[in-house]
């Protein structure tokens, strides 16, 4: 039996249009509860699009060449899992490298594993690996060679001038986005990269990490209002804030930050100067 209710006052009580109306409703409702409408927009979209011409109260008669049916819906299904699939595997392979004991862990691939939420294609986590490591070789060209010795300060010096000085005077050009701070790229390191911009955590990562590669093993700081690093060298006592172009401050610049920052004076916040 086929829907013949045209009248938009009429409510459809086929048994066939009935039948339609329960299947899309349950995809829509188990698509709400695994949050996949926030994960697969533009597959949701047709596929929610389709289902709610179904679930209506009411309904038109369906021809056989109107292009639409439940072989329809089950692409729009199957792409839309598919493509949460991929987001998915992002956080696992992200999970699989912090499980690592922490020696082995390889931060690059771990925030290129986090930033797959945006772009599921996981060779731009080995892009990221292989620029980082070719931006090490440039940075190794201007200091001195390790036979010589390498003063930790120097290098560090160095690093912010090579990673922030503007493209004009030689530098990469990295800054802290300030102006748009909660952008999600910022957070994304592929595209941090690609764009030059970021925010404190992500700059500072390649900054450690183009550290280590030249011989200055950095950790992280979790300060109020701001993320920086230090190096791990005894009895040097600095930090590097990444969101103010690699600025390097003493113990007592950060004292200082920190008073400022709790007694209200503002000198806390994530805007860089």
């Amino acid at each position: 039996m086929r829907c013949t209710a045209t009248a938009p006052s009429t409510t459809c009580t086929a048994t066939p249009c009935r039948e339609r109306q329960s299947r899309a409703s349950s995809w829509t409702r188990r698509g709400v509860r695994r949050g996949v409408f926030q994960s697969a927009p533009s597959a949701v979209r047709v596929g929610s699009d389709r289902a709610s011409r179904l679930q209506g109260p009411r309904c038109r008669a369906m021809e056989p060449d109107d292009g639409f049916g439940e072989e329809t819906i089950a692409d729009d299904i199957d792409s839309m899992f598919a493509s949460l699939a991929q987001t998915r595997r992002g956080e696992m392979l992200f999970a699989e490298e912090m499980a690592k004991p922490d020696a082995e862990v390889c931060f690059v691939k771990a925030a290129g594993y986090v930033a797959m939420h945006r772009r599921p294609d996981l060779s731009r986590v080995d892009d990221a690996l292989a620029e980082i490591d070719e931006l090490a070789v440039e940075l190794e060209k201007l200091l001195p060679p390790i036979a010589e010795g390498r003063f930790p300060l120097r290098t560090l010096k160095q690093i912010s001038r090579f990673m922030f000085d503007p493209v004009e005077d030689g530098g990469l050009g990295f800054v802290g986005n300030g102006s748009d701070f909660y952008d999600p790229r910022n957070s994304c390191l592929d595209e941090v990269l690609a764009t030059r911009k970021g925010i404190p955590i992500t700059l500072s990562l390649i900054y450690m990490e183009l550290a280590r590669r030249v011989g200055v093993e950095m950790v992280g700081v979790n300060l109020p209002g701001r993320f920086m690093v230090r190096p791990v060298v005894h009895e040097m006592e600095v930090l590097v804030d990444c969101f103010n172009g690699g600025e390097i401050l003493f113990v007592e610049d950060v004292e200082e930050m920190l008073g400022s920052f709790y007694g209200g004076g503002g000198g806390g916040g994530i805007s860089p100067k």
